[in-house]
């Protein structure tokens, strides 16, 4: 968990470095369902991604935060899902 933490930190700096100065991250030790963590919610949507390792962190700043397409397949609650 704390090499998530830690690769979500550089890959947001990096954002901003690169001028994207809307990314931001909060940490917390428990969103109340443990056996999905790590754990990590995009706001101001509020699509939740489960088991955030590494590689799907890459996978949400490269297609979430920069691209605004959600990462189906690590979302577990995604608002803008209708369930179609």
């Amino acid at each position: 968990m704390e090499s998530s933490w830690k690769h979500l930190k550089k890959r947001l700096k990096s954002l901003k470095k690169s001028g994207h100065t809307d990314a931001r991250c909060s940490r917390t030790y428990c969103m109340d369902i443990c056996t999905a963590g790590p754990v990590a919610v995009v706001y101001p949507e509020g699509t939740w991604y489960a088991g955030c390792t590494e590689k799907v962190i890459d996978k949400i700043v490269d297609h979430h935060l920069l691209k605004g397409e959600v990462v189906r397949e690590h979302a577990i609650a995604d608002p803008d899902d209708t369930g179609s």
